[in-house]
């Protein structure tokens, strides 16, 4: 079952409502429709069951079936160590890490690195926290991870 991520505020009483791209994947690109069940990840690692009750082109109202809390955290936290990538590689890496559930990536220079710092950091549309959160649904993990200056 698709698992997408809602925000909190947007969760009132027993149905929440999703907008913008979430809700345009999910109506458009997965074809869910008004009776489709799905799950939802807000960003304190809860997950719902719910059902889709309303659906318009930008929006959608669901009804919360069931509540699940959250996930004790990892007995062990994971951090990778990458290589400072050439171009703009790093969002890719902390897409695929936090799917994984890395809980830090720290990048660092070696040899056969290009000395280019400004590739590090994810692209300037968005930040790394909302990088990676964007992708922690994909892992169901609430996402703690975080992003180190370079060594």
């Amino acid at each position: 079952m698709p698992t997408f991520f809602v925000d909190r505020k947007n969760l009132s009483g027993d149905t929440a409502i999703l907008s913008g791209t979430e809700a345009g994947h999910m109506l458009r690109s997965l074809r869910l429709s008004v009776g489709d069940s799905f799950f939802a990840f807000d960003e304190e690692g809860n997950r719902y069951r719910m059902r889709i009750l309303e659906a318009t082109s930008r929006s959608l109202r669901a009804e919360i079936l069931e509540t699940f809390p959250p996930d004790p955290p990892p007995n062990v936290a994971v951090s990778l160590f990458v290589g400072i990538p050439k171009a703009d590689k790093m969002d890719f890496i902390l897409e695929k890490a936090t799917e994984l559930g890395v809980s830090r990536v720290i990048p660092f220079r070696s040899s056969r690195t290009i000395p280019r710092t400004s590739c590090v950091f994810p692209s300037k549309k968005r930040s790394t926290s909302s990088t990676m959160r964007r992708y922690s649904p994909t892992s169901c993990q609430p996402t703690h991870g975080a992003l180190q200056r370079p060594m």
